[in-house]
């Protein structure tokens, strides 16, 4: 009997193209601009943490991306300034303060914030135009997808295969809306991270 992989319980990358574009087209104008916005308003905050730390735009996305894990934004943000005004990495329950503490010390970002979500995450702040190919496949992305609740994703998209099919899903889903890949997953991130407060 073959054995059933978690590969296996998400729907194909055509099901979960067509519930993404479904997804975008419940967004309004505002939502949509605001989502290709997202990620240059993200290197922004990046780029004050990096000044007030005199430390490069790349760095400042690095502390930006380590303090997101499992975190809403409003607080990521706050944890990112918090260390930018004392030079000293805050409490993070995800290891997000062993990292910047790393970055801060003289680490590159791309060796210490790794993992698919982060590294993703952590490019796409750096380096805005990265939406062009890159996805962030979180938990909210993940539910967007494949229509399984947002609490279910971390066993999911802690696998390489899965957090490839959705990030396909969405490349694909981008190409029928004709928007960036990386602006479409914010674009439909925003409603559900609204409705989540993360």
């Amino acid at each position: 009997m073959a054995r059933i992989t978690l590969l296996d319980q998400i729907p194909s990358v055509t099901d979960m193209a067509q519930r993404i574009v479904a997804a975008y087209h419940a967004t309004d104008a505002d939502t949509r601009r605001d989502g290709r916005n997202w990620y240059r308003e993200a290197q922004d905050v990046a780029r004050e943490v990096a000044d007030a730390l005199g430390v490069s735009v790349e760095v400042g996305a690095g502390i930006v991306a380590a303090y997101s894990a499992g975190t809403a934004w409003s607080v990521n943000v706050r944890m990112a300034r918090a260390t930018a005004a004392t030079g000293e990495p805050v409490a993070h329950r995800f290891g997000g303060s062993r990292k910047v503490r790393a970055m801060l010390e003289g680490a590159a970002p791309a060796d210490v914030v790794t993992g698919q979500k982060l590294s993703a995450f952590f490019r796409t702040i750096a380096d805005p135009e990265a939406t062009r190919t890159e996805v962030v496949v979180d938990r909210h992305a993940f539910a967007v997808a494949t229509g399984r609740a947002s609490t279910e994703a971390q066993r999911f998209i802690s696998n390489p295969k899965v957090v490839n099919a959705i990030a396909e899903a969405y490349r694909v889903a981008a190409s029928i809306v004709g928007e960036r890949p990386g602006h479409l997953q914010a674009i439909v991130w925003i409603p559900v991270a609204v409705d989540t407060r993360n």
